[in-house]
């Protein structure tokens, strides 16, 4: 499992030499059993926070498929995303891709895609649906157009 971590954390912050640490530990509150962390080097910043959770999320998938269970996809918000370095962004869903494609699940996640360059990262527009919402004339949501 750390091996894992800290695959993850490279891919997110390549060249940094920053280190990711899974933590088990007894709950606070009595009797609730273990509390379970993932902790990346660099501070408790929010950018830090959503990233841990992306890491946790992601080793947890990995677990559930190589056990073969779970329900074979994950959700996350766009807000996973918000206000992290484009590069960051581009570097995770590229990641995500090729997990998806080696271990037989999905990853789903609604993006603005101005926040990511999909010019630059080499093979992520390949797991990019191509499924467009917009706001200009002819867009909309599933076919419904919404207005002003």
């Amino acid at each position: 499992m750390a091996g894992r971590l800290s695959n993850l954390v490279e891919v997110l912050y390549p060249g940094q030499s920053r280190w990711g640490q899974f933590i088990f530990e007894p709950a606070k509150k009595s009797g609730d059993g273990l509390s379970l962390d993932v902790k990346i080097q660099g501070g408790a910043g929010d950018s830090i926070g959503t990233l841990q959770t992306w890491c946790f999320d992601m080793l947890f998938m990995e677990s559930q498929s190589d056990r073969k269970t779970g329900p074979g996809f994950l959700l996350h918000d766009s807000d996973m995303f918000y206000g992290l370095d484009s590069r960051q962004v581009a570097n995770a869903l590229v990641e995500v891709g090729k997990r998806c494609d080696e271990q037989g699940w999905q990853y789903i996640v609604p993006l603005n895609l101005e926040l990511v360059p999909l010019g630059e990262e080499p093979g992520l527009a390949k797991y990019i649906n191509e499924v467009r919402l917009t706001d200009a004339p002819g867009g909309g949501l599933f076919g419904f157009q919404f207005d002003d």
